[in-house]
C-alpha cells in the first residue's frame, strides 16, 4: 500500500509539473500572450476545503498536499455545497452560473411553463433559486405567471435570470425563503 501511495503522489507531481509548464525566470522575456486577470481566492489550485484551510502556500508541492488532504478528508464536496471551509465566497457565483446554464438550456420550456404557471422545468428552476418547499414552488409559479411580461420581455437567458432574481427579492415571502437569489 505504501508503494501505491508513493507512486500516486509521484504521478501527481509529474502530471502537475507537465500541466503547469516551466516557470518563467524573474526578469526574463515576457510572453506575447497575456493571461486574463483572475480574482485572488483564499485558497490555491487545490481548491477550498480542509486542504485549502490548512495550506496557504501557492507553490505546486504544497498545493498537491492540500489536494491530497481534500481527497483524504472527503470534505470538499460538502464544503462546496454548504459554503464552509473557505468555499462560501464563491457560492453565490456558482448559484448564478447554475441558474444561467439551466435557463439557457431550457429557456423555451421555462417560458411556456411560466406562462401556464406550472411545470417541471419551473420546479427545477425553483430549486436552483433555493426555493425548496412546496409553498415556495407555488408562489414562484404564481410569480412566474403574474410577472411573465416583465421576466420574459426579451429571450436573453441572463436577463431572464436577473429579472427572476429581482422579482423574487421583491416578494415578501420568496425574498426571505429563496436562499440563492443574492
Amino acid at each position: 500500500m505504501k508503494i501505491v501511495n508513493t507512486t500516486f503522489i509521484g504521478l501527481l507531481l509529474v502530471a502537475s509539473t507537465a500541466v503547469a509548464g516551466p516557470k518563467a525566470k524573474k526578469g526574463g522575456a515576457k510572453s506575447s500572450e497575456s493571461a486574463a486577470p483572475m480574482a485572488k481566492a483564499s485558497y490555491g489550485m487545490a481548491g477550498c476545503g480542509l486542504g485549502g484551510q490548512i495550506i496557504k502556500d501557492d507553490e505546486q508541492f504544497p498545493q498537491l498536499i492540500a489536494m491530497t488532504l481534500n481527497g483524504i478528508s472527503t470534505n470538499q464536496l460538502s464544503a462546496l455545497t454548504s459554503g464552509t471551509s473557505g468555499c462560501a465566497e464563491k457560492n453565490a457565483d456558482v448559484a448564478l452560473m447554475e441558474q444561467n446554464v439551466f435557463v439557457s438550456a431550457n429557456l423555451a420550456t421555462i417560458s411556456r411553463e411560466a406562462a401556464q404557471g406550472n411545470g417541471e422545468q419551473l420546479a427545477g428552476l425553483a430549486v436552483l433559486f433555493g426555493c425548496s418547499g412546496d409553498e415556495e414552488l407555488r408562489r414562484l409559479e404564481a410569480l412566474s405567471h403574474d410577472k411573465y411580461e416583465q421576466i420574459f420581455s426579451d429571450q436573453n437567458p441572463s436577463h431572464v435570470v436577473n429579472r427572476y432574481r429581482n422579482e423574487i427579492r421583491k416578494d415578501q415571502f420568496l425574498g426571505k425563503s429563496c436562499q440563492k437569489v443574492g
